[in-house]
């Protein structure tokens, strides 16, 4: 998997202004709905890792819609939005909806049981799935991602408790790694993938910044002088019996105290 920054930041920009312009027409991510966190994060994943066959599971359309819809036009791929059997009426909405956008030919809604309708697509690179749908972690088990290189998204987890299950769906698998970010309202993301996660390498051609660097590159974040003026510092945690990376955002003056 090569991570493409370029990709990354211009589906991030591109979901900012897609999203805004999206709430100015009162289409489909009203403003107090928006997970504008969560939302950018998701499209500068899918871009950033040139996603080609991105699949969401949704119960209706909302900002990350868009945001993977930015993406797959930023990797010349396709989005795929499973939306469920009764929303028919949504689904001509979100198609004008994307229309407005010029979002149009990246994006095809399918309405349907995702349970029979996940099956179907194959060799998935990116996917989606809304935590707040019933029934949800059974559908970890029916993706059909790319064996190479595929990144698996659980969005809205405190809605449900589905960590368990889909971890374990996709554990046996090569190079699989999974990181909880407790930002929106939290989301799990799965990498699968050949390559060593474990190097300096592997890490930076996913986007990841090796944990004994600061943001800026430094091998010292202690002695960084642009993170010291942060009012905030990222702690990853490393759990060791599971392997599961944590992301905590910290406030300097609560580091000050320990």
């Amino acid at each position: 998997m090569v991570w493409s920054p370029e990709n990354a930041v211009n589906a991030y920009l591109q979901t900012v202004k897609l999203c805004k312009l999206d709430v100015e027409k009162k289409n489909t991510c009203p403003k107090k709905s928006r997970e504008l966190e969560s939302t950018e994060l998701i499209s500068a994943l899918a871009a950033g890792m040139n996603a080609q066959v991105i699949v969401e599971v949704s119960l209706a359309p909302s900002a990350t819609t868009i945001a993977l819809a930015a993406a797959a036009r930023q990797t010349g791929g396709h989005l795929v939005c499973i939306l469920p059997a009764n929303a028919h009426t949504l689904q001509v909405e979100s198609v004008e909806a994307m229309k407005e956008l010029g979002l149009e030919d990246t994006t095809e809604f399918v309405v349907g049981d995702a349970k029979e309708l996940l099956p179907s697509y194959k060799n998935i690179d990116f996917c989606l799935i809304d935590c707040k749908a019933q029934n949800c972690s059974g559908l970890f088990k029916l993706l059909n991602i790319n064996p190479s290189a595929a990144v698996v998204v659980a969005n809205n987890l405190l809605d449900r408790t589905t960590t368990a299950a889909h971890d374990k769906t996709f554990k046996w698998m090569p190079g699989a790694k999974s990181i909880t970010l407790p930002i929106g309202k939290g989301i799990e993301v799965i990498r699968i993938g050949s390559y060593n996660p474990s190097s300096s390498q592997a890490q930076q051609s996913v986007g990841i910044i090796p944990y004994n660097r600061c943001t800026q590159g430094n091998i010292n974040p202690d002695a960084c002088q642009g993170c010291n003026k942060k009012k905030s510092r990222w702690i990853v945690h490393v759990d060791k019996l599971t392997g599961e990376e944590h992301v905590f955002r910290v406030l300097k003056n609560t580091l000050s105290k320990y």
